[in-house]
């Protein structure tokens, strides 16, 4: 079964509700590995400036890879 992007929503829902894994997986016929791929756009992380932002909002700003804007076209900086 195919699952829609607002279902996924929901169910991640309950995961940070409180709800575990291992209940939303059982209950809804869904493998562990599958579940944690779509929480993993939710995560947050800390960025240097000390700001909570998504994993996505985080690459986004390309604090990441800051090399990356400066080098141009994802190519590596020469010495």
């Amino acid at each position: 079964m195919r699952f829609s992007d607002e279902q996924k929503q929901e169910l991640v829902a309950l995961y940070y509700g409180g709800e575990s894994v291992s209940d939303i997986c059982l209950q809804n016929g869904i493998p562990g590995s599958t579940f944690y791929t779509w929480l993993k756009p939710y995560q947050t992380e800390v960025a240097p400036s000390g700001h909570i932002v998504s994993a996505n909002e985080f690459i986004n700003a390309n604090i990441f890879s800051p090399c990356l804007t400066k080098a141009g076209k994802g190519t590596a900086p020469t010495k």
